[in-house]
């Protein structure tokens, strides 16, 4: 039998001839060749994942646009480290103008142009035959008919506050006879969705919520604080004039055979001043003031606020059937007590009655404007010229698509994630938020300024938090949409726009009274899916990212990871960290006031806020004003900046924008979270920012939360005396 030879056998055979030393140096020989032909071959293999790490270029459609995008914004003259706003933005700045009818421009606003165009093409070449989509397109053809707003003037306007004993302004033979205040209150606030002097409203109560409540709040005011105290200074003198002169605008248009309005406009500022001194400041508010409405009653008896109450909600509750109203023994909240007690004595005095109705008519007259003839809306932008906002008038097609964003928002937004949203990428985003959820559960377990006990209460919180992506589910089906919208008793949109606004804005608090009573059965959004932001809702614990939000320039699934963890990544560490902020950090896993906080880790926390608070304060900043958003902007950079690196440790390639191959993954990631926050503002705009806003400037959003990372500095290399080594860091998540 032939035995077959393995190839191997002659130099095995020849192998065994060899002698012991011989042996010894061919296996010695044999293995060094073998680790340096190992160790070469791991060199060229380290080699080429460098090499071509730093040469991977994306080249699909939205690299390029992107990469053209942010190489254009740049100013490489500027100092990342000494301002990196200016080093990201100036070239943006240089390239973008605001539009005329914007009193700011980023990229937000760069988006919510964009899905306007998106809705307007929607809305205009649509063909479904659905119920509740044929109800808002009805809508958008009666806002958008001009020609039936001019023919019908200022009729639907005088025929409303006809209702609750019209306007003394222009009416000569009006009564306080004919008008009760708040009767007008709650049919005003039930109507237009706005509530004056003693506004109502439904909101969750904060000690339980799983329950809703009518709350009494503090009065909005339409002139600024700092010119009703300091009127009689001239330059306060000077906003009134400009005040006054649109005042008596409106006023003609309605009635040009009189001649004097100016008495009727300063007994407005009057009124504005008397309630202004009647307010409690914000800062020593009490959280809650919750009491039955017959305690109320016992407390200030000059308004019959069950009565009053009951004008604002029966409507609504008594479809529900018997038993459902507001009786004597309902908890209400009151948010300003004392102020409650103050303005009651004044709307009960029947001599005050036509200083009220004067003030009404003029606070639903704006709030009106824009469905009555285009004289009056270019009266209120000569206010805003006069006032240094030398805005244009926006096309009327926007105004519409906005207002039905505001009150047809899930209609809309049927129509749109249809169109233009995909379940990829409501996925892909879910896993980002994953991610950014992951870094900050081990920031929190890894700390060590926060006990156990707290530590738990925590991750309590954060592992209940709702996430809502793109949109709510059941209005993905045109026939379930129907269905809510009948049997909800969704009004008939005709074609008075004007109408049809007081008609949906009725149905849309109606149907939110009726929560004080049967919880909804659809999921709650707290926003709409074609709206351009995020949300963190303190009374749910939940986060939404709505579909329309989701794309260019904060997000693009076909874009390098870093892209995604800069820009939508830092929005969505945003709102987690809402959840834990001054105010979210008040409230625990349900939403609900409470103090999950040892003492001892609370002043840690209280003190490291402190540090912020100063910080934004050194910017001339109002660092306490904006400290719920500072803490939030902060660990929103940071968390997405820890993500970023997990996902890079496992990231073997390194992909880069066209234009940008110089930059480290690093200096890209921050880079595009630069990108975000490039803004321009019209004159007078930045500093209202400044003195009113609860965000910061899009400018110090960016300095500050790069100027506490360390990453950013050595990822730039900045030295000890830079602006982005300012100081002592603040940091808390």
């Amino acid at each position: 039998m032939k035995v077959l030879m393995s190839p191997f056998s002659s130099l095995r055979n020849k192998f065994e001839e060899k002698t012991t030393l011989e042996k010894t140096l061919i296996c010695a020989l044999l293995l060094v060749s073998f680790l340096l032909i190992g160790l070469t071959i791991a060199l060229i293999i380290s080699h080429t994942k460098k090499q071509g790490s730093s040469q991977i270029v994306c080249q699909t459609a939205p690299c390029q646009l992107v990469g053209q995008a942010i190489r254009n914004s740049l100013d490489l003259s500027v100092d990342p480290c000494n301002d990196f706003y200016s080093y990201c933005c100036s070239g943006w700045e240089k390239n973008h103008q605001i539009p005329p009818d914007m009193k700011k421009y980023g990229a937000i606003e760069e988006l919510q142009m964009k899905v306007l165009y998106q809705l307007k093409d929607l809305f205009e070449n649509q063909e479904s035959q659905g119920l509740a989509v044929r109800n808002m397109l009805n809508f958008y053809r009666s806002c958008t008919n001009t020609s039936s707003i001019e023919n019908r003037g200022s009729s639907p306007f005088l025929k409303f506050i006809g209702e609750w004993g019209g306007w003394p302004v222009i009416q000569k033979n009006w009564s306080s006879k004919h008008f009760q205040p708040l009767t007008a209150l709650a049919n005003i606030q039930l109507k237009t969705g706005y509530g004056y002097i003693l506004p109502l409203s439904v909101v969750t109560d904060p000690k339980n919520t799983s329950r809703k409540l009518i709350e009494i709040d503090q009065a909005p005011l339409i002139i600024s604080d700092n010119i009703l105290l300091k009127r009689h200074e001239e330059s306060s003198q000077n906003e009134l004039k400009i005040f006054e002169k649109l005042f008596i605008k409106l006023a003609t248009m309605l009635d040009s055979t009189q001649k004097n309005f100016t008495a009727d406009f300063y007994s407005i500022v009057d009124l504005e001043t008397r309630m202004l001194q009647m307010l409690t400041p914000p800062e020593k508010l009490e959280s809650t003031n919750k009491m039955a409405i017959k305690d109320l009653k016992k407390r200030i008896p000059q308004i019959d606020w069950l009565r009053y109450i009951q004008e604002f909600s029966n409507s609504s509750l008594s479809t529900l059937g018997k038993g459902y109203e507001i009786t004597h023994e309902d908890i209400i909240i009151i948010r300003d007590l004392k102020f409650a007690d103050k303005i009651s004595h004044y709307i009960g005095n029947e001599k005050n009655f036509r200083q009220i109705s004067t003030y009404l008519g003029f606070r639903v007259l704006l709030t009106l404007i824009n469905h009555l003839p285009e004289n009056f809306t270019i009266a209120l932008h000569e206010f805003y010229h006069d006032n240094g906002f030398p805005l244009q008038i926006s096309d009327r097609w926007k105004t519409c698509i906005a207002r039905i964003n505001s009150v047809f928002g899930m209609i809309a937004g049927f129509l749109y994630t249809k169109e233009y949203f995909s379940l990829q990428d409501r996925n892909e985003v879910r896993k980002l938020v994953l991610d950014l959820s992951f870094e900050f559960e081990e920031q929190l377990l890894n700390n060590n300024w926060m006990d156990r006990t707290t530590k738990n209460a925590a991750l309590e919180k954060l592992h209940a938090m709702k996430v809502n992506v793109g949109f709510p589910d059941w209005i993905t089906d045109e026939g379930n949409l129907d269905d809510f919208y009948i049997k909800t008793n969704m009004p008939t949109m005709e074609d008075d726009v004007f109408e049809n606004d007081l008609k949906i804005t009725e149905y849309k608090i109606m149907q939110l009274i009726k929560t004080l009573r049967v919880l909804p059965k659809k999921e709650e959004w707290p926003v709409s899916p074609t709206t351009i932001n995020a949300a963190y809702n303190r009374n749910m614990n939940s986060i939404t990212f709505p579909a329309a939000f989701l794309q260019l320039p904060f997000y693009n699934n076909s874009l390098p990871r870093y892209f995604n963890y800069a820009a939508i990544g830092s929005i969505i560490g945003h709102e987690i960290t809402h959840g834990f902020d001054s105010e979210g950090s008040k409230r625990n896993a349900s939403g609900e006031m409470f103090n999950w906080w040892t003492d001892e880790t609370k002043q840690i926390f209280e003190k490291k806020a402190d540090c912020f608070i100063n910080q934004y304060n050194d910017y001339g900043l109002d660092g306490k004003r904006t400290l719920a958003e500072n803490i939030a902007d902060n660990g929103g950079l940071h968390q997405a900046y820890k993500a970023f690196s997990s996902w890079k440790k496992e990231e073997s390639t390194d992909i880069k924008l066209p234009g940008l191959e110089s930059f480290s993954l690093d200096q890209l990631f921050f880079i595009t979270y630069g990108s975000i926050w490039c803004t321009k503002y019209a004159p007078g705009v930045l500093n209202n920012t400044i003195r009113e806003a609860e965000h910061a400037p899009s400018p110090f959003r960016l300095r500050i939360t790069t100027a506490n990372l360390q990453a950013f500095s050595d990822s730039f290399n900045c030295r000890l005396n830079t602006s982005s080594s300012y100081g002592s860091r603040c940091s808390i998540w």
